[in-house]
């Protein structure tokens, strides 16, 4: 059985200084992400989190002994979240821009 504690269901942007694409307040559907889907889903929208308690969002690069290396748009270079941060990758699966996810909050409010 796979270990799913650390699912996230959804997160909300609140910088895109590393990520521009994603404006903020949208929010991120998310899915653990596990080693075996790892090639089937090269450049795919990745969140980390890791255990200093920050969030990184990038593109997926790869993965190996060394850690999670990602690609962002404010960087010239991939990064590389270090395994020593114990980075768990999420795929981002599905977003809600702001303006939508606003009138969703309304409504769950409302009813």
């Amino acid at each position: 059985m796979t270990n799913t504690s650390h699912a996230l269901t959804r997160i909300t942007v609140d910088t895109t200084a590393m990520f521009p694409r994603f404006k903020p307040h949208d929010q991120l559907f998310v899915k653990r992400f596990f080693e075996p889907d790892y090639p089937f889903f090269q450049n795919a929208d990745i969140v980390i989190t890791t255990s200093d308690g920050r969030l990184q969002i990038g593109k997926f690069c790869h993965h190996d002994a060394h850690g999670i290396t990602i690609t962002q748009l404010s960087h010239d270079k991939p990064v590389l979240i270090p395994q020593s941060r114990d980075p768990i990758p999420y795929r981002v699966t599905g977003i809600i821009p702001h303006k939508t996810a606003a009138i969703s909050r309304s409504n769950d409010a409302a009813a």
